[in-house]
């Protein structure tokens, strides 16, 4: 069994009409264009090869390190709620790029 293609994840979740799903990406202003294309490519190819239940936003920050729940500075954070009435989160690093 895949995790990325198993659909036990039904019986736990609302119909689709009460949530919202799908991936989505939020970029900083800042963020270098050539990532911000590498990054929209890629949550592409993501949407066709997969589903997202719940809706996952990707926060792309233009600094090179980020503060996580616990103070330390991190490239990337994930915070994926107990309850599925939440929805995770990914925030990502990318200030040091060029």
């Amino acid at each position: 069994m895949h995790i990325w293609t198993i659909e036990n994840w039904k019986h736990y979740l609302d119909s689709p009409d009460n949530r919202r799903t799908g991936l989505r990406l939020r970029f900083d202003p800042n963020v270098d264009p050539e990532v911000k294309t590498a990054c929209k490519n890629f949550a592409k190819w993501l949407r066709s090869e997969y589903y997202f239940p719940l809706r996952v936003p990707v926060y792309v920050k233009a600094q090179e390190r980020i503060k996580a729940r616990d103070g330390e500075l991190v490239v990337g954070t994930f915070l994926g709620p107990y309850d599925y009435s939440l929805e995770p989160y990914v925030r990502i690093a990318t200030g040091d790029y060029p």
